[in-house]
């Protein structure tokens, strides 16, 4: 189980509860409306091969859409004193919605180089928000690191960059 935990590099309480999309109140308020899948009434089970073999809109449309229309609350997910830092959570999410917003955008390069000049500002300012937002620092260091032959200086300044933000306190823009 531990294995398969850090396999999944669920292997921290930010990464566990970092992954949660919403708290109970914005699921409550996502599926107002929606019919229910009930027995007799099998919706999901009725509408599921038209979502796979012929969906209205890709994968990164509806994961774009869904994660504007929810958003997790602290206290919703945790409680206000479960002894998990709130703040820090909440800086998790702020750095996983601007790097699920992001992540929309980049195009794949297949010179390491090319890649960590696009993503360096980006996932560093994610890094600035969250140092516990491991998605942004992990790409970053291995970037960092498929350069250092060919640009040592360059790879030097990135891993400095990421340092100086993993050890900084995280800031949460004040934009929801």
């Amino acid at each position: 189980m531990v294995k398969a935990l850090r396999q999944a590099k669920l292997d921290d309480e930010f990464a566990v509860l970092g992954s949660v999309v919403a708290g109970p109140q914005a699921l409550r308020q996502f599926v107002r409306g929606a019919t229910l899948n009930t027995d007799d009434r099998p919706v999901v089970t009725h509408r599921a091969p038209w979502v796979s073999y012929a969906p209205l809109e890709s994968p990164r449309v509806r994961l774009a859409t869904l994660m504007q229309q929810v958003a997790p609350n602290a206290a919703d997910v945790v409680g206000r004193s479960q002894g998990v830092d709130t703040f820090r959570l909440e800086a998790y999410w702020q750095a996983r919605a601007k790097y699920l917003a992001f992540g929309m955008a980049v195009r794949p390069d297949a010179d390491p180089r090319v890649m960590l000049e696009n993503l360096r500002r980006p996932l560093l300012d994610m890094v600035a928000i969250s140092p516990d937002f491991r998605p942004a620092s992990e790409p970053l260091l291995a970037l960092a690191e498929a350069v250092r032959e060919t640009d040592p200086s360059l790879s030097a300044q990135v891993k400095s960059s990421l340092q100086s933000a993993l050890s900084s306190k995280p800031v949460i823009p004040f934009v929801k």
